[in-house]
């Protein structure tokens, strides 16, 4: 969606570490996934990319999905 969206992106693989709402603490292996967009792009297109992050969290069923904008973290 992003190579779609933006004319590229770049996945790699990494562990993730992080603490549940209940204060447990998973690790889990995680696609880390990004793409440079101009701002006109990103203005266009962000709430196309927030629906995708919240239809991802509901169909793989986790708590929440990270969104980093303009080194902004966002977690939807």
């Amino acid at each position: 969606m992003l190579a779609e969206t933006f004319g590229g992106a770049t996945t790699s693989k990494a562990l993730g570490v992080w603490v549940t709402s209940s204060g447990q603490l998973v690790k889990e292996n995680v696609d880390v996934c990004f793409s440079f967009a101009s701002q006109d792009q990103l203005d266009k297109n962000i709430e196309t990319i927030y629906g995708y992050c919240l239809k991802m969290k509901i169909e793989l069923k986790q708590e929440a999905i990270a969104l980093e904008v303009n080194g902004e973290l966002y977690l939807i």
